[in-house]
């Protein structure tokens, strides 16, 4: 569902709401899981430690520390072409 939503350019993030209220370095815009990077969909979907887990155990097991992966566009593309 979080890819189909960044596909279609909805997924809303923490970070995003931060840059909005121009207040995105506050601690409640950051990731709630390494609290030292802001939430928005790039650390969402590809850089964030948690995140890496769980594509860990999906069908596809990405391995995200393998994959040279930057956006989530790119994920998207590696999903689609796996």
């Amino acid at each position: 569902m979080m890819l189909w939503k960044e596909a279609v350019g909805a997924l809303e993030t923490r970070g995003a709401l931060g840059r909005i209220l121009q207040r995105e370095d506050e601690e409640q815009f950051q990731c709630p899981f390494s609290k030292n990077a802001p939430e928005d969909k790039v650390h969402l979907l590809v850089k964030c430690n948690v995140a890496a887990k769980v594509w860990r155990v999906l069908p596809w097991a990405i391995q995200m520390g393998c994959v040279p992966l930057s956006t989530p566009a790119e994920l998207i593309n590696a999903i689609l072409n796996a």
